[in-house]
């Protein structure tokens, strides 16, 4: 049986896009049943709506009008609208609106066409990571550069493990990029150590949450920070705080999850800690990623912890990938994201100059005669 065939009454107009593979029956069964309760009967907003639900299976948040027929093996004729005259089209039906407030289903910003929530997502993420960015943080400056000494002995101001830990004792959000061996773990392990010494020189204790996307990524981290602690110059009060920081556990796991889309933790019942690591960051929806932001109070510090040039999530969303991107380009920055990033680049498995860390570097700059 074809998917063509577990479709009730696809419209004519969707059959092409089907027998290609473009289409699935969920995506046709979603346009269809808009269009119908909006009172639509056009083919191309039949096709805009599944293509906007398709969107989220294929890994992106929305439509891109002008990105054309997505590639296919069959040969099929598919006729891509005319953009100009199809964002229009939708703009002006009862199906979409230009409005962040609105109720519709589907909502037009710019040459792109979203499923609403996957645009209230994002913006939800934009508007919490911005916040967080701007949120002061109170310093022990004297602590600091006593814990910084002690924890990057010869490294010098602008080492980037050494940037990353001040950077996360300085503000409620910090991010940390790299390829694998570039010692991700090994700095977040020092960005506890000297935020459980601003503490301690405080008098409080620090509530601290080990996550990723899967467990056996939680794992790997929780594991990581607990053996770094073994060459930490730090106190014995900070060292016992961050060797009694509770099990690494999946994001799902840390939320509390209630049904496939709903979590016990949210606005209303924040998440009972006081820094939040998030290793594994790429693999991480922006559903999930908007549901996580929404329930770590705002006094919370936010470390993400991930490679952006590794697989994205197979969800909607490039999370990591795209606040990495936006924190070097400081046109973008929000004024200071760009100092919330920071990205280790030397490789502690391997070097540069070896096979395989000359084959990484070629992929990674997508050199493809050095490949």
């Amino acid at each position: 049986m074809s998917a063509l065939d577990i479709v009730l009454s696809c419209p004519e107009a969707l059959a092409p896009w089907i027998e290609a593979s473009v289409l699935d029956p969920s995506d046709v069964h979603v346009a269809v049943t808009l269009c119908r309760l909006a009172g639509v009967d056009d083919p191309d907003l039949l096709l805009a709506t599944a293509m906007a639900a398709r969107a989220p299976r294929a890994g992106h948040t929305c439509l891109d009008v002008d990105l054309g027929v997505p590639p296919t093996d069959d040969d099929v004729d598919l006729s891509w609208p005319e953009p100009e005259a199809w964002l229009a089209a939708i703009a002006a039906s009862p199906l979409a609106s230009a409005d962040d407030g609105g109720v519709t289903p589907l909502l037009v910003e710019g040459r792109r066409v979203y499923l609403r929530r996957y645009r209230d997502h994002e913006q939800a993420v934009a508007t919490d990571l911005t916040a967080r960015c701007v949120a002061a943080a109170n310093v022990d400056e004297e602590l600091l550069a006593d814990c910084l000494t002690r924890l990057f002995p010869d490294a010098p101001d602008d080492d980037p493990q050494r940037r990353a830990a001040e950077a996360a004792v300085r503000g409620r959000l910090t991010v940390v990029a790299g390829g694998p061996g570039t010692g991700k773990t090994w700095t977040v392990a020092r960005i506890l150590a000297a935020l459980a010494a601003q503490a301690h020189g405080a008098g409080s204790q620090l509530r601290i949450a080990l996550a990723a996307p899967t467990g056996k990524a939680a794992a790997r981290l929780d594991d990581g920070v607990r053996s770094a602690l073994a060459s930490m110059d730090v106190d014995d009060d900070v060292r016992a705080r961050v060797a009694d920081v509770e099990r690494g556990r999946t994001l799902h796991a840390l939320l509390g999850r209630r049904s496939a889309s709903r979590f016990w933790h949210d606005r209303d019942r924040p998440l009972p800690y006081d820094v939040v690591v998030v290793d594994e960051m790429s693999m991480a929806s922006v559903s999930l990623a908007a549901r996580l932001l929404d329930a770590i109070p705002p006094h919370a510090r936010v470390v993400l912890v991930g490679d952006p040039d590794q697989l994205a999530s197979v969800e909607a969303g490039t999370v990591l990938g795209d606040v990495v991107g936006s924190g070097r380009d400081t046109r973008s920055a929000g004024g200071g994201l760009a100092e919330r990033v920071v990205t280790l680049t030397q490789t502690h498995r391997f070097g540069s100059d070896t096979g395989i860390g000359a084959l990484a570097g070629a992929i990674r700059s997508g050199d493809a005669e050095a490949v």
